[in-house]
């Protein structure tokens, strides 16, 4: 009930003028502006949090709802359950009423009531397969994407499943959009986190990670939302009045205040206390009497006292939080009894009896007066010398701000735009910034980075998949399977290491050839440059072929043999992406060309590749991916040496091919 008060009247006030004495001038109220504390946020202050949220107003509550409870996480693990397994009536329902699914009440009802009986699943199922209309079209195009996903699941990683669904559904940019968006995307976020420490577990699948989820609740790890909250957030803080010591703001809720003081100590049969030490009642087993003991009675008078002392430091705390304005809410029963004992005189006997601090409050404020309520009905206040009190039953507390008056004024302002008010609005909603492409232009990319982007382009802008970076050795405790990525590393680096000299002297000889490249292999592994395991992978049978095919005897025979050769080349950027059509500035483009020799003073250039194909079909995709790369290092290499690129050609050793590719 305080929680929507409050949101109320945060709405009423933001956006208005006021003077702000910290700055000396005036200005418009915003959310950062606006604190609520309270005494306790234990149960209290993910309801302030939740009910803010759902009024549109953004609000950050340090020590809230647990992670794994937040809306944007349950979602998203419901889908993972639904993918996991269709028949789960739950998950399939939280799925289909979320932005993922997009059924609204009516139509899940509709599916119910066509079967009454039996598991929701079934009734969808039997919907999607009897019926004809567009509620049947939309139930089979949800669960086609169901069953791509569940494929999708059985082949990819963990960690990037779960980011492709986040791009699929679009569900990670909207809960971006809701309030309090970036603390929902960094919670999806930490997510992929914890699927990047499942996947250096020994499991594997979405079945054993889910699970692994589960076991995380319920052992309660890491259960805080991680926070991203900064100065400059424009959110409304909650937190309690101990935290907010050292803090000011404009504007201050004090929530709470009609809750009791707590004294249950009261009740108990021992009290303790650091002076008087232990303070138990008096027990007559005999007569079977307890009562308490005069040591009890002194223990429990000064323990209230210090209690109460604690109270009303921290109610000193809370009101001069305040800058500008201090709102002080509570809540009681039977106002007009609260009233008379409020007005009675504000001595040390009436400030122990006080039940909460709203007592206190009220009792400073009405002390030895009889207090007349002025006002119709619906709005019942004080008016005092410097303060506004007013009161509200608790139906009126939820609409207090809303009157009839203020109705009729908004109807009356109300008025259809005219047609060059709608001509400014669509044009304003509809602009673009002309050079938008070159905020994204970066100083520097490499050639790999230039390729993607090229092919994202022609894809006509479909997101691709970040790559997954392989951890270091030194991170990984146990021993894991060797990437292709790494055995084409590896490959490539002995090549790179290989001495031409010695190379030349035994290519003809098959024999020699074979021992000389196990003993530079042997020389890798001794100089701790190549790790054994990485050695082992090394077909060296793929070295010899190369280096005896009639490409590899043209290389040998050269004089001018440059292998590994960095480079850094100012590059067009117009010619990169066409968002970039008006860029000014080049781009500088880095990169590393495996080898090239030259031949009749012009450069032949090589780019050893591992990758296999299988089929015509797939050779001919190969060549056009790495087209792009090889022509790019061909202008380079021309440009910078000067000397032109007689033949390009695309070295895929593994398949023994060397393919000449043109521009």
């Amino acid at each position: 009930m305080e929680a929507r008060f409050i949101a109320r009247e945060i709405q009423s006030r933001v956006g208005k003028p006021f003077y702000d004495t910290k700055t000396g001038e005036e200005r418009l109220l915003q959310y950062r502006d606006i604190g609520v504390l309270m005494r306790s946020v234990a149960g209290r202050g993910d309801v302030y949090a939740k009910i803010f949220s759902e009024l549109g107003i953004p609000a950050y509550f340090d020590g809230g709802e647990q992670y794994y409870e937040s809306m944007e996480i349950g979602v998203i693990m419901n889908l993972l359950d639904l993918i996991d397994n269709h028949h789960q009536d739950l998950p399939l329902l939280s799925v289909m009423t979320s932005p993922i699914g997009d059924f609204d009440t009516e139509e899940c009802t509709e599916i119910r009531l066509f079967q009454k009986e039996g598991s929701y699943y079934a009734a969808a199922e039997k919907y999607k397969d009897e019926r004809e209309d567009a509620l049947a079209a939309k139930l089979k195009a949800f669960y086609q994407r169901l069953d791509a996903w569940q494929w999708d699941s059985r082949v990819m990683d963990i960690e990037d499943f779960l980011w492709k669904l986040y791009l699929d559904t679009g569900y990670y940019h909207f809960v971006g959009a809701l309030p309090g968006g970036e603390q929902r995307q960094n919670n999806l976020r930490v997510l992929l986190k914890r699927a990047g420490d499942y996947k250096r577990s020994t499991l594997r699948g979405l079945f054993y990670f889910i699970r692994f989820i589960e076991r995380m609740k319920k052992h309660k790890y890491d259960l805080s939302p991680p926070g991203v909250l900064s100065e400059s957030e424009n959110v409304v803080r909650i937190m309690t009045i101990h935290k907010s010591k050292g803090l000011e703001f404009p504007v201050v809720f004090l929530s709470g205040t009609g809750k009791l003081f707590n004294k249950r100590t009261r009740n108990r049969d021992i009290l303790f206390h650091k002076d008087l030490g232990i303070c138990p009642d008096y027990i007559n087993l005999e007569l079977r009497a307890k009562m308490p003991t005069l040591a009890k009675n002194i223990c429990l008078e000064k323990n209230e006292m210090e209690t109460l002392s604690e109270e009303m430091r921290l109610l000193y705390v809370a009101m001069t939080r305040a800058r500008e304005s201090l709102v002080v809410v509570g809540m009681v029963k039977n106002l007009e009894s609260r009233l008379t004992a409020w007005s009675g005189p504000g001595d040390l006997y009436h400030l122990k009896k006080a039940g909460g601090l709203l007592d206190w409050i009220m009792q400073a404020l009405l002390r030895n007066s009889a207090p007349e309520i002025a006002g119709e009905e619906k709005r019942r206040h004080l008016s005092l010398p410097s303060y506004d009190v007013y009161f509200y039953t608790a139906e009126q507390s939820l609409k207090h701000h809303v009157s009839e008056d203020t109705v009729e004024e908004l109807m009356e302002e109300a008025q259809a735009p005219s047609e060059a008010m709608w001509q400014e609005v669509c044009r304003r909603l509809s602009y673009r910034y002309p050079f938008e492409g070159q905020q994204e232009l970066p100083g520097k990319m490499t050639v790999t980075e230039v390729k993607r982007l090229r092919i994202q382009a022609e894809a006509l802008g479909v997101p691709e998949i970040p790559e997954r970076v392989a951890l270091p050795s030194f991170m990984v405790a146990d021993a894991r399977e060797i990437t292709g990525a790494e055995k084409g590393t590896a490959l490539h680096f002995m090549m790179q290491s290989l001495p031409l000299d010695k190379l030349r002297a035994v290519a003809a000889d098959t024999g020699a050839l074979d021992g000389l490249l196990t003993e530079e292999r042997q020389r890798l592994v001794t100089e701790e440059l190549l790790l054994p395991e990485l050695a082992e992978t090394i077909d060296l049978e793929v070295i010899r072929r190369f280096f005896q095919s009639e490409l590899g005897r043209r290389m040998l025979a050269a004089e001018r043999v440059r292998r590994e050769v960095p480079f850094n080349y100012q590059y067009d950027p117009r010619k990169v992406l066409p968002d970039w059509q008006h860029a000014d500035t080049p781009l500088v483009v880095q990169g590393m060309i495996d080898c090239c020799f030259e031949e009749n003073g012009k450069w032949i250039l090589l780019d050893y590749k591992t990758d296999r194909y299988f089929g015509e079909a797939s050779r001919k995709q190969l060549i056009d991916q790495y087209r792009l790369q090889i022509n790019f290092y061909a202008e380079a290499l021309a440009n910078l040496t000067g000397m032109p690129v007689a033949e390009r050609i695309l070295c895929l050793v593994v398949m023994g091919e060397q393919i000449k590719v043109d521009r």
